[in-house]
This record gives structure tokens, C-alpha cells and sequence, in this order.
């Protein structure tokens, strides 16, 4: 994708001597591409004016011609000047210096001559601010000028950006002025205040190349070189540039102004230009794969959803970027112009994200690929207890990129690089982790490489594993544990294919082979599955019983009886999940998500099934089980909901840290994603009896849903209720869909409560025998 960045070079021409060399780069993020480059050698004075957005960098390097050394003043201190009013930026007088590093979300580095700012994740201000270095000469005489804009939300941007460049400038001295022309403003630049006539730069329509967007765009041969006193080029409205531009006109002492574009790099995503033919065009699909940043130029109202802030997730949810990609950073240069960053976003499973242009007789879809990444250096953006992340490994995937502390390092035991965990639901940073034995864990196929700041991890084909989860660790020099790499491993990945029922799997037949982890990506809201078809005939479900899973599959030598089970309503916090198994469907496993579905765990982890040949633990001593396991990525949205309930740890609190309590208390005027934690109670004959008469269909449900709630709410508005706690149950929590439907994870309805008057409420979680357990306070 290409964006543009426009630069105004005024020239007043004469003898000059050159002073030394001056760079001033951008870039973005995790992207080491230069956004935008001035290149100058200095002679007499130079001034130079860039914007610097979120996530953005400046980079600014000055080297002497050995007799007249460049210093940036008051940089060096970390400071930067703001200038009186009516003062030239060009004279020597002496201003206010402000701490830059104090002030303003700006990280200074320095080394040697070079020197970097990175707008960082701070507070941004609400104005535009203006910081003014210095460029000093031998003598301590200003050579030059370097004006950095610190951008603040699009929103506080002014409209019009305008450059008196008649007041600016020292007529008598020889200069060159460089100003980064900002993207979705009108820009004045008044070079002879005394003269009435204005260049315009005008507009015309163009369709772009990929997508067929039509685009309002600046026509540089509409714009000819004239004698005038301002120059004007709207960009509101999504106007851009379609090409490069370099244009000339008289302005100050006659001496020729020019207006030039200098091109962002080619960065993948919808834009006016670019030639760039990404796989699949042809068939109106834009891929973007092993790209950490994207962009998009495109005009508002055109994309759905809101691309780049938000995506369509492969079940078709919209979802927003910040939740889904913890840690990625988006940089908003204007309404419509934006750059997405995910080179350090948290991401535990391989997905594909899309937006689509709908607009038009011709529609296109841009997909985004996502491969798990780790980010130790950020508690926020990685599992809920802030000292581990998880990601699911499978050969889809080569490489995994994990984040850390540049002076930590992976913990090596007689060359071992892996780990397990007898227990793994209890692990912590003194848990006693145990070396993997060779024999569960070929590593000619798995190898490990540590650069300063982060670990590759790389599979090839061919990789087998026994153990799950492993663990990659990493501890600081004092050999004390500072983070946990959680790795579900699968020998092999199977997506979905679409039929005239919903989503099966695709039939790959493993019958042959040893036994697999195999994950399932589930890319449609009903998903089948069939043993026979998978791994070959004679293979039964396991285990029985309704919404029994596994919790994990620790070891693949053991046989299936030894796996520890639970209901999946009490494993993981759902809504919107059903789960059912024959009789209850025709086929051996599906699982079908309602709209908006819900899900939640204590860490990422998949949802276990085995397909086995069925034989006795005893018969296994004699003859190994042949079975094949099927790991369930149900395909969490990365939110952390607040609340409470019968499962600890599922929820953080209003601190974004793991919340392991019974009870609590929220506004919900203030704080979104409350969620309660109460799962349904499975009579024993649900778990054993033929359920062919509560299976889910498209249609209306006829029946009532069988299973047992364990939670009541209590009304808790008035004083005297709260005083005497009186038990007037109310239902204040959004229904269920489907009768067949398990849920654990309660979402408080704010209308159903408006429409009751009820101002607080209170609901406790009971157990099997009657006792309270859990308890949560809301009001609105």
C-alpha cells in the first residue's frame, strides 16, 4: 500500500557554504520502512517541519564537515524550545526550554550523533504541540531549524493548517523550508500576504486499481505554476494524492518554491495506488500475509466494518482490533488514512481477519493473517494471571515469535529447551517444572533461536509430540524464573469446508498414521464431526455424556480412560455454546455458536475430544489404543470480562489483573464486560438418556430447556431491601437461544432491568446441594 506524505521545499537561492549533513527519517512501529526522508546538505539555514504521530518515529542524524559541528539545541538536554510570538524561528534568541520526556508521550534516545523519538503509549494531548530545536554551528550560530508536530487524536486536529511563511522567515538570509503536508486538512501557505491570488490544487475523481474504490483525488496537472502569494490544497473530505507530485512557483524574493510528495512505502492494504498484485486478486480477495503493518487510504463509510479498528472474525463476528490483537497499535493519521501495527500483538491461535469493501458492483474482501505472537514485556496483553501466554503450535505455522526482556534469556537444562508440568492447571513462576525426555520430543524438528529482545521458535515437518502443554522458560540473570511460554502443540490443523448444513470437517483420513493431535479450526457457527470420516472406520467419541470434554491430554502413551474429564460449562465460562453428541445429532460431534457467543477460561486452551477404536485399558497393555484427538479452538475474542463466580480465575478486575474471589461488586453505568460465572446443573440422566428430543434446530425451540439454573437475583433497589434482604427474585440476565444450550456465562440485560426499575440487584451461585457459593452486586 502506498500512503502519501507531502513535503513543501522553499528554496531562496544564492552562494552558500555547506554546513554538514542532515537526515530526518520516520517510520512506524515494529516496520524498520522509511515513512518519510529528508536528506540535506545544510548550507546557511534549513528549515525542516514533520509531523509525528502515535507509534511513529523521528529520526534525526546531524554530522559536521568537520569544521562547523552540528548540535541540536536544546535536544541534548532532552528539551525542546517554544517560540515568543512575532519572533522569527530563525534568529539566535534564546526561548523557554520544556522537558520533553516529562511533558509529552515522547521516548529520546541519543546515540552519538543520531538521535529518535518515539511517540509512545501515554496520555496524547489534546492540541497540536509544537516543539522547535536548534541546529547550531560551530559558533553556537543557528543553521537550521527542526519543527516536530506532536499529533494528538484526530478529532483535536484542526481543520486548517495554515503557514505564514512571510512572517516565518529572515528575508535577508538564505533558506530552504521542508513541511510535511498533513493528510485530511486544508493547507495555506502564504508566501506574499500582498498578493491576492491563490494557487488551488484541484480535484478530481479516480478508481483505484485494487477494490475499484473511487476516490476523491488531487490532480497535479491542474496544478500549474503561477505568480501568487498562497498556496491552498484541500485534503478533507478523504481527498489524497493519486501520484507524485513536483511543482514550482515564485515566492519569496522570486526565488522558486517547490511542492513535493514524497511516498510512503508500499505497505499492504486498500489505497488509491499501488501496483502491488497480492495471491488471489482475480478472485476478489486482497491477502495479506507475514506483514507486521497495514494501511488503508480509503474514503469513510466504504469498508465494513470499520477496517483496521475493527474486522470480521472467521465465524463472522465483528471484533474489535485492541481486544483481538492485544498490543497491536493503530495510528490514525487522518479519517480516512490509517496504519495498523501488530508486530508485538499478543495473539495465541493462527487466524484470518477480514474486512470487505461492499460498495459497488464490485466487492473485495481483504484478509488479514494472523500467526501467534507473545509479548512477555506487557502483562496486559498476555494470559489473565500476566506472567505466561499461550499459543497454539501447529505445522500451518513455521515460525513463533516471542517478545521479551532483552536482558532475559530461555532457561537451558543439559541443552533442553522444553518443559511439562505433572499438574499444569496449577502452575506458577515456582512451580517445579520437569526437561521433556527425547523420547516425547524430537528435537531435529523443533529448534530454538534467542536474539536480544525475543525468541523464534521454529517446527518443521515432521514434528511429533506427546506432551501437552509444553513450556518455553524465561528467567533473568539471577537464574529466577520472569515468564512462561504455554504451548498447545498439534501434529496437524483441519479447517472447515462449507456445505448445505453448516461447517464439516474436511475429510483427511489418518487411519494409518500414529496418533495425532489434530486442531480444528472451526470457521462456521455449526461445525460436524465425524470420527469414521477422519480416522477410519470403527472410531466411536469419547468421552460420553453431555458437554463432557477433556481438560487435557497430557500424554498421548496413556490410554483415554486415564484423561481427566469435566463438564464444559464448569471448565470454560460460555454463552451461546452448544455442544452435542450422538443421539442428540446424527453425526458423532457438533457444535453450533449463536450469534453473538460468548467464551472465557482461565488461560487460552482447546476443547478436547478423542476418536478412539475403543479397546479397554486393560487390552492396551497387550495392544496399544489407537485413537486420534481432536483439540477444539473455539475461538476466544481476547476480552477479559469482569465479574466473579464458581470458577476462579476466569475473570480480572478493574485493574486488568486476575481475579481468583468469590463475590464482587460493579457499576454498570461504568464498567462493560460484566459477566457472572453460574453453570446449569446436568441431571445424571441428561448424562446417559437419549436426547434426540432436545436437539437444536434453525426453527422456533418448542421445548423448554431441561437443565437446571443454580442461580436467583434478588431485587436490592429500595433501603428496606437492602436492610432485610428480602427475596423478591428477579431476572435480570439475556436468555438463551437454543434448549440444548449449557451456560455458565451470564451477561446482565440493562434494559430488562430499566424496564423492571430495577436500580441493584444482587445474584448468588448455588452448588448441587443447595449452598451459595458465589455472589455478585450490580447496579445501573
Amino acid at each position: 500500500m502506498i500512503i502519501h506524505n507531502i513535503l513543501f521545499v522553499l528554496c531562496v537561492l544564492g552562494f552558500t557554504t555547506v554546513h554538514g549533513y542532515i537526515s530526518i527519517i520516520k517510520t512506524v512501529g515494529t516496520d524498520p520502512k522509511e515513512l518519510l526522508t529528508i536528506r540535506d546538505f545544510t548550507s546557511d539555514i534549513g528549515y525542516y517541519e514533520v509531523d509525528l504521530y502515535y507509534n511513529q518515529y523521528v529520526g534525526i542524524h546531524v554530522d559536521g564537515d568537520g569544521k562547523n559541528i552540528f548540535k541540536i539545541d536544546p535536544l541534548e538536554e532532552n528539551s525542546y524550545y517554544t517560540p515568543l510570538k512575532n519572533q522569527s524561528l530563525t534568529d539566535g534568541v534564546k526561548r523557554d526550554k520544556i522537558n520533553i520526556v516529562k511533558t509529552l508521550p515522547i521516548n529520546v534516545e541519543k546515540t552519538e550523533n543520531d538521535y529518535k523519538l518515539y511517540y509512545n503509549d501515554s496520555e496524547k494531548p489534546n492540541k497540536i504541540v509544537k516543539m522547535y530545536f536548534n541546529l547550531l554551528g560551530r559558533t553556537s550560530t543557528v543553521v537550521g531549524v527542526v519543527q516536530i508536530n506532536v499529533m494528538p487524536e484526530v478529532e483535536f486536529i484542526d481543520p486548517e493548517d495554515v503557514t505564514d511563511y512571510s512572517k516565518l522567515i529572515d528575508r535577508s538570509k538564505v533558506v530552504r523550508y521542508y513541511k510535511e503536508i498533513r493528510q485530511g486538512v486544508k493547507w495555506k501557505g502564504i508566501c506574499d500576504s500582498s498578493k491576492s491570488k491563490t494557487l488551488k490544487a484541484e480535484n478530481q475523481k479516480y478508481t483505484s486499481h485494487e477494490g475499484k474504490i473511487e476516490y476523491t483525488s488531487i490532480n497535479p496537472l491542474l496544478f500549474t505554476p503561477d505568480d501568487h502569494g498562497i498556496f491552498e490544497i484541500d485534503l478533507t473530505g478523504g481527498t489524497i494524492f493519486r501520484s507524485d507530485i513536483t511543482l514550482s512557483s515564485k515566492c519569496v524574493q522570486s526565488d522558486e518554491t517547490h511542492l513535493k510528495v514524497y511516498q510512503y512505502p508500499e505497505y499492504l492494504g486498500f489505497s488509491i495506488t499501488g501496483w502491488h498484485r497480492p495471491r488471489r486478486i482475480y478472485e476478489g480477495i486482497f491477502d495479506i500475509e507475514d506483514q507486521n503493518v497495514i494501511a488503508i487510504d480509503v474514503p469513510r463509510d466504504v469498508l465494513f466494518p470499520d477496517c483496521l479498528i475493527e474486522f470480521v472474525d472467521p465465524v463472522n463476528r465483528v471484533v474489535t482490533t485492541k481486544n483481538y490483537l492485544k498490543g497491536s497499535r493503530l495510528t490514525n493519521i487522518s479519517r480516512t488514512v490509517k496504519i495498523l501495527d501488530i508486530g508485538r500483538a499478543s495473539r495465541y491461535n493462527n487466524i484470518t481477519l477480514k474486512c470487505k469493501i461492499e460498495k459497488g458492483a464490485h466487492t473485495t474482501d481483504l484478509y488479514l493473517h494472523v500467526k501467534p505472537n507473545c509479548d512477555l514485556t506487557n502483562p496486559d496483553n498476555i494470559d489473565k494471571n500476566r506472567i505466561s501466554c499461550t499459543v497454539f503450535m501447529d505445522l500451518a505455522v513455521e515460525h513463533y515469535i516471542i517478545h521479551k526482556d532483552k536482558n532475559h534469556s530461555v532457561r537451558k537444562v543439559r541443552d533442553a529447551n522444553f518443559y511439562y508440568l505433572e499438574n499444569p492447571e496449577e502452575m506458577t513462576l515456582s512451580s517445579k517444572f520437569k526437561i521433556i525426555p527425547s523420547i516425547y520430543l524430537d528435537t531435529s524438528y523443533i529448534e530454538v533461536t534467542e536474539k536480544p529482545g525475543y525468541v523464534q521458535v521454529d517446527i518443521a515437518t515432521g514434528f511429533q509430540i506427546k506432551r501437552n502443554p509444553i513450556f518455553l522458560l524465561i528467567e533473568d540473570k539471577k537464574k529466577e524464573l520472569k515468564g512462561i511460554v504455554r504451548m498447545y502443540v498439534h501434529n496437524d490443523s483441519a479447517r472447515t469446508r462449507i456445505d448445505e448444513v453448516g461447517g464439516r470437517i474436511e475429510v483427511k483420513n489418518y487411519e494409518d498414521s500414529k496418533t495425532i493431535i489434530l486442531k480444528l479450526d472451526i470457521s462456521h457457527k455449526r461445525t460436524t464431526v465425524s470420527c469414521d470420516k477422519v480416522f477410519g472406520t470403527g472410531y466411536s467419541l469419547y468421552p460420553k455424556g453431555k458437554n463432557t470434554v477433556y481438560t487435557n491430554i497430557s500424554d498421548t502413551n496413556k490410554h483415554r480412560t486415564e484423561f481427566e474429564t469435566a463438564q464444559f460449562e464448569d471448565l470454560f465460562g460460555s454463552s451461546g455454546v452448544t455442544i452435542l453428541k450422538k443421539p442428540e445429532t446424527n453425526t458423532d460431534l457438533e457444535i453450533i455458536l449463536d450469534d453473538g457467543y460468548e467464551i472465557t477460561a482461565d488461560h487460552y486452551r482447546p476443547i478436547y475430544f478423542i476418536c478412539s477404536k475403543g479397546n479397554s485399558s486393560e487390552e492396551n497393555k497387550i495392544v496399544p489404543e489407537k485413537y486420534g484427538i481432536i483439540a477444539v479452538d473455539p475461538i476466544y475474542t481476547g476480552i477479559n470480562y469482569l465479574g466473579c463466580g464458581m470458577r476462579r480465575n476466569l475473570f480480572v478486575d478493574s485493574e486488568n489483573k486476575q481475579f481468583s474471589g468469590d463475590s464482587c461488586e460493579f457499576h454498570l453505568g461504568r464498567t462493560e464486560n460484566v459477566r457472572f460465572h453460574c453453570p446449569d446443573y446436568v441431571p445424571e440422566q441428561f448424562l446417559e438418556e437419549n436426547q434426540e428430543r432436545y436437539r437444536s434446530e434453525d426453527s422456533d425451540e418448542s421445548y423448554e430447556n431441561p437443565f437446571k439454573t443454580l442461580f436467583r437475583c434478588y431485587n436490592r433497589t429500595s433501603f428496606m431491601s437492602r436492610l432485610f434482604k428480602y427475596r423478591n427474585e428477579v431476572n435480570v440476565f439475556k436468555g438463551r437461544k437454543s434448549v440444548s444450550e449449557l451456560r455458565s456465562l451470564w451477561s446482565f440485560d440493562k434494559r430488562l432491568m430499566r424496564d423492571q426499575g430495577i436500580k441493584s440487584v444482587v445474584c448468588a451461585c448455588y452448588n448441587k446441594q443447595g449452598e451459595p457459593k458465589s455472589k455478585i452486586t450490580v447496579t445501573i
